[in-house]
């Protein structure tokens, strides 16, 4: 940001920046992006509490094929969303810095991709593609703030750590019994936080003075780092705090989860009117079999009601 209070630019009425040196580093969101949403889902979800088989284990997973669908499409948009964040800085040097910003954003995808898979091989005991989708997930997540600040040699260290960082937290929440459906505070506030703070860990002099054009000794200092954590704790403590109340009021007033019946049998269902059949797909309905469903589904509410 150029504006926000965060900004490198920002001053009190005296002219005394806010953060000394170069501010807060959040290229395309880490922190401003990820770590809200990641926080945001955790404070949901331990208000929300488990689902229904939560417990038991009884819960049905997912489709892995629509997942790896879901994943390319949103990889493949988070590469133009990355080095399009560059085109404001504008400068001299914005070309090299965008592909600088795409090649970083493969190579800590990559290696968190990698390193995820054997990690929870060693720690699970067996390999799973949903897992590895998530650590490709976490490795763009983690990239995000620095990928125009770091060498490609620290993008690779950026998507390691992700992976673990992604990793444990999500065991971590499983055993403090927090139902995370999505792996949601993992993927994009976990990693989200890490990347927050991986600039001020291998951010460079030239690179920040090629972004965004300032020139000071703040990463060799440390006080770019102090920045950065300055930023997170900011940014959690805001997040936490308003879904806290949000969250919290529509509690008090049961407005936050769907009864039982509409629970088991699935949001797609009672919601959206989705028709369902235990091994067939949708379009193996034809629409007067669909309406006829939806109207179904309807009366039995609309019984259960009175």
């Amino acid at each position: 940001s150029t504006t926000g209070f965060l900004s490198p630019f920002y001053s009190d009425p005296d002219g005394d920046r806010w953060l000394k040196e170069n501010g807060v580093i959040d290229l395309a969101g880490s922190g401003a992006v990820h770590t809200v949403g990641g926080c945001a889902g955790l404070v949901g979800s331990i208000l929300l509490g488990p689902r229904i088989g939560f417990e038991s284990g009884t819960l049905e997973g997912a489709n892995e094929m629509l997942c790896s669908l879901g994943v390319y499409i949103l990889v493949t948009g988070w590469f133009a969303f990355n080095f399009g964040s560059v085109a404001p800085l504008r400068g001299e040097y914005q070309h090299l810095v965008m592909a600088k910003v795409a090649v970083n954003s493969v190579v800590s995808m990559s290696a968190a991709t990698c390193m995820g898979a054997f990690a929870s091989r060693i720690v699970l005991g067996y390999y799973r593609l949903g897992h590895v989708l998530n650590y490709s997930l976490a490795g763009m997540v983690s990239i995000t703030a620095a990928c125009s600040v770091v060498e490609p040699w620290g993008a690779f260290c950026i998507g390691v750590g992700g992976s673990l960082v992604c990793l444990g937290s999500s065991r971590l929440l499983k055993k403090l019994r927090v139902d995370d459906p999505l792996d949601c505070f993992p993927i994009h506030g976990a990693c989200g936080i890490w990347g927050l703070l991986a600039p001020g860990i291998f951010g460079s002099r030239r690179n920040i003075r090629l972004s965004y054009g300032l020139d000071n000794d703040a990463v060799e200092t440390g006080n770019q780092f102090r920045n950065q954590v300055l930023g997170t704790v900011i940014i959690v403590t805001w997040t936490v705090t308003l879904s806290g109340v949000l969250f919290g009021t529509m509690k008090t007033f049961g407005l936050l989860r769907v009864r039982e019946t509409d629970e088991r049998r699935g949001l797609d269902v009672t919601k959206h009117g989705t028709p369902f059949r235990r091994g067939f797909a949708v379009l193996d309905f034809t629409w007067e079999q669909v309406k006829a469903i939806r109207a179904g589904l309807r009366r039995q509410q609309g019984k259960s009601e009175s």
